[in-house]
């Protein structure tokens, strides 16, 4: 299952002119908080992917496939588990992994992150993760 993006909070982006390595001239930063609503109702471990789009973020560029260098991507919440002693409930939350997802194709408007989510207990919810994209472009 592929958890639904509603929207990007608090976008933001940064454009630096760099030079190189491998003939690189841009360092674009994009950052914001992730908004969804993930609700799981398992008492064992389960995971599902959200992308994240930038073709939100305000004054985003179009990079071309071939213009990508490389690219680094973060996300919080780390994780967070928590278990009631008493009722034994068990309620966690995790970060498996983040990507970045380069443009491909001739479908270069689409470019952002992988969040790689997992969740643990009896009528949990998930609604936001922050992070960061920073992408080595030749422009």
């Amino acid at each position: 299952m592929v958890i639904n993006l509603q929207r990007i909070e608090n976008p933001q982006m940064m454009e630096v002119y760099v030079n190189g390595p491998r003939n690189a001239n841009r360092l674009f930063i994009f950052g914001g908080t992730a908004v969804f609503n993930w609700h799981r109702t398992d008492e064992s471990w389960a995971g599902d992917v959200m992308f994240i789009p930038m073709t939100t973020i305000p004054g985003r560029p179009v990079i071309p496939p071939d213009r990508w260098v490389d690219a680094v991507a973060v996300a919080s919440l780390a994780s967070i588990h928590f278990r009631e002693t008493i009722r034994r409930d068990r309620v966690g939350f995790a970060v498996n992994s983040v990507r970045p997802s380069p443009p491909s194709g001739d479908f270069h408007e689409e470019y952002g992150i992988n969040v790689s989510l997992a969740l643990i207990g009896n009528d949990v919810r998930l609604y936001r993760v922050s992070f960061q994209l920073t992408v080595l472009a030749r422009i």
